[in-house]
């Protein structure tokens, strides 16, 4: 229609209508509203469109075409909305479905849009000019499931959420930062990064997305990706308060390390090595220094791997005993308590298992049946037994503490608390010798195959047979302690969590704790005003309704009764010590979403793709609170327009 334009000497119209009178006003009209009508032009741009063809702007005049063409440029601009309503009421369809799919993440090839109605795409940007309430037969062939939109969509909806918790952590007085390393499907380094604040709801710990950092994983390398990390969250480097890792030397070095090259920049920012990595090092450390544990956890994991090696075993194990050997984890040496719970609670179903795969040798290889005397005599021993006891009591003890470190709702204040709990334990149960002797003689009398004369595997320091165990029951606590002293050694540069130990508020109520306080002058001074800090301190040691269980509880007793504003430098306090993390547990957790979405037959996914759906997956309570905001749609659909794309999703 636009060759017409130019040169208006033709006899008949595109639409087909015939007009000999080439200079009649009423023709020229009729090609212009042709022009329009086909154009799909709106009465914005019909005057810059007309002032291009001056045959038609010599006769009649853009203001004149304006007018005569306002209804038939108004009935296009309301079917161009109608059509735009249709495409961004399939991305509102695609978005309100997501959260579905991220309970068990799904590639999003199969998806087709619902057949529900869409009243509405948003009760702030609405058609100008009409309402629409598409069907499913009137949708457009703009489906949303070509890989490039559904990537792009992803992506909107991430940078939806990405803003929330850029937003959230703007709000908030400090941030703490978490990562860690693993390797995915296809031997990539994945390196995951989780940042930890307190605002109005509480401790949060916010993934924030997957960087593969395959090519160099050095620690000038990591320092790199954080310094193009950190500032797209946080504008002051002050805020920065800690960072946790684990103890591996590119990340905890204390001259090259990402913690050092971290800190010379951001210089508040204190490193804790993993409270959970660390109590499983002194559990670790402390059975290899010692022989006679050693031997009694091979025997102990021989029991799991003869079982997992045949399914005839598995099935043997499921009709006697009705419980299976838990599998070891190499990396998480605590999860020796399960199999220590299983030996502890079904020794005797065991033991039956094993005389029966013996007296049935007819049924049985002879691999099983070779391993079933065996462990026999093994669940007989005199040290297995006594190993099995001391263990049976104090791995359940560590598993508890294992599963308070790795809760993000508990301080570090709180964590370092349960580590001395857990030495005094220690400590009590090192003064119960005779009971464990006790209990393995009772064990001894009521064997069912006879004792035999075997080399002595203990070193013997008397000839008297309890002292000799009794010097291996002090060795195995003892070890452990010296462990855990030596891993925990830096909680005595937190001393200022010690300002708010309940426990001690009485006595702080006359006996202000000054070293404390100098310790958090030390560290943190420039985040407090000291003489204030001091006067509330005291009101708060003074008066028993601030005396709680834990920080958080004070935190949130403050918050309920409006007295954050009274009280400012202790709720700040507050929040520093809930800010510090102690484990890398929430980075460690991401390693499960990472396995589920980048699977062996899902491996060829874009790095993006892989951070993005991992994002909202973990992330999917914040993007189920998001979705109930009223202008979530339009913020991803205004984030997914920014794309340079064919379809046109703006409202005219």
């Amino acid at each position: 229609m636009s060759d017409h334009v130019q040169d208006v000497n033709f006899i008949t119209c595109e639409c087909g209508k015939q007009e000999n009178n080439m200079s009649s006003y009423n023709w020229l009209l009729h090609i212009a509203s042709c022009v329009v009508r086909k154009s799909k032009l709106t009465n914005k741009n019909i005057s810059n469109y007309f002032s291009k063809t001056p045959t038609i702007n010599k006769n009649v005049g853009s203001n004149e075409i304006s007018v005569a063409v306002a209804p038939i440029s108004e009935s296009t601009t309301s079917s161009q909305n109608t059509d735009i309503g249709l495409k961004r009421g399939n991305l509102v369809s695609i978005n309100q479905g997501l959260p579905l799919f991220f309970n068990t993440p799904k590639t999003f090839t199969s998806y087709q849009p619902n057949d529900t109605k869409l009243s509405s795409v948003s009760n702030n940007e609405s058609p100008p000019t009409t309402q629409f309430s598409p069907q499913q037969d009137n949708l457009s062939n703009f489906h949303c499931l070509s890989n490039d939109i559904q990537n792009d969509l992803i992506n909107s909806i991430k940078n939806v959420i990405i803003t929330k918790i850029k937003n959230e952590i703007k709000d908030a007085d400090f941030l703490a930062v978490i990562t860690d390393e693993t390797t995915d499907i296809t031997k990539r380094s994945q390196l995951t990064t989780v940042f930890r604040y307190v605002n109005d709801k509480g401790v949060q710990e916010r993934f924030i997305g997957f960087s593969d950092v395959s090519a160099d994983r050095s620690a000038k390398s990591l320092a790199d990706h954080f310094f193009s990390i950190l500032p797209e969250y946080i504008c002051d480097e002050n805020k920065l308060v800690a960072q946790t890792y684990d103890g591996a030397a590119v990340m905890s070095g204390s001259h090259n390390g990402l913690q050092t090259l971290i800190k010379q920049k951001y210089k508040n920012a204190m490193y804790i090595h993993c409270y959970a990595h660390k109590l499983d090092l002194v559990l670790k450390q402390s059975v290899s220094h010692i022989k006679e544990c050693k031997i009694f956890f091979t025997n102990l994991n021989g029991f799991a791997v003869f079982f997992s090696n045949s399914t005839k075993r598995i099935n043997e194990l499921d009709l006697i005993v009705k419980k299976r050997f838990p599998t070891i984890a190499p990396t998480r040496w605590n999860y020796n308590s399960r199999l220590i719970n299983i030996m502890v609670e079904h020794k005797k179903e065991i033991n039956q298992l094993m005389q029966s795969i013996v007296e049935n040798a007819d049924k049985w290889d002879g691999e099983s049946i070779i391993c079933a005397r065996g462990f026999c005599l093994t669940l007989e021993d005199f040290d297995f037994n006594f190993n099995l006891i001391i263990f049976g009591k104090i791995l359940p003890l560590a598993r508890y503490l294992f599963d308070v470190l790795q809760k993000k709702v508990f301080d570090i204040s709180y964590c370092t608390q349960k580590i001395n709990e857990f030495k005094k334990q220690l400590n009590e149960y090192r003064q119960k010798f005779n009971l464990v002797w006790n209990e393995v003689n009772d064990l001894e009398k009521n064997k069912i195959i006879p004792s035999r004369n075997k080399r002595c595997r203990m070193v013997q320091v008397s000839e008297d047979r309890k002292i000799n165990y009794k010097r291996l029951f002090y060795e195995i606590i003892d070890t452990i302690l010296v462990k855990i002293d030596e891993r925990f050694s830096e909680v005595y540069n937190l001393k200022f969590m010690g300002l708010l130990d309940f426990e001690k508020f009485s006595h702080y109520k006359d006996n202000f704790p000054q070293d404390k306080f100098s310790s958090l002058k030390q560290t943190y001074g420039q985040y407090f005003e000291f003489p204030k800090l001091k006067s509330e301190l005291s009101i708060i040691y003074s008066s028993d309704q601030f005396h709680q269980t834990h920080i958080y509880k004070l935190l949130e007793y403050l918050r309920e009764t409006d007295l954050t504003t009274v009280l400012p430098q202790v709720t700040k306090l507050c929040a520093l010590i809930l800010t510090i993390p102690a484990t890398s547990a929430s980075a460690e957790r991401s390693f499960s979403a990472l396995k589920r979405i980048k699977t062996y037959l899902r491996n060829n996914q874009t790095q993006n793709r892989l951070s993005n759906l991992s994002l909202l997956s973990i992330e999917k309570e914040v993007l189920m609170t998001t979705k109930c905001e009223p202008n979530f749609h339009n913020d991803v659909i205004k984030d997914f327009i920014k794309q340079n794309r064919r379809i046109e999703l703006s409202y005219k």
